[in-house]
C-alpha cells in the first residue's frame, strides 16, 4: 500500500482496462473523446446494432 502524500501527482494511479467486442453484425461504432463535463478525462462509446460481448 502506498502511502496518501499533499501532491495529487503523486496519487495518481495509471489505469489500464481491457475490453473485448464481438458482433455478428457488419455495423459497429468505435469512439474517444474527451469529456466535456471534467477536462482530462474520457468517454469512450462501443456499439452495435446486434450482440456486445
Amino acid at each position: 500500500m502506498k502511502w496518501p502524500t499533499p501532491d495529487p501527482r503523486d496519487n495518481d494511479v495509471p489505469q489500464r482496462s481491457l475490453i473485448a467486442y464481438n458482433s455478428q453484425s457488419t455495423s459497429a461504432i468505435l469512439a474517444g473523446f474527451e469529456s466535456p463535463k471534467t477536462p482530462g478525462r474520457s468517454v469512450v462509446l462501443v456499439a452495435s446494432n446486434e450482440g456486445l460481448v
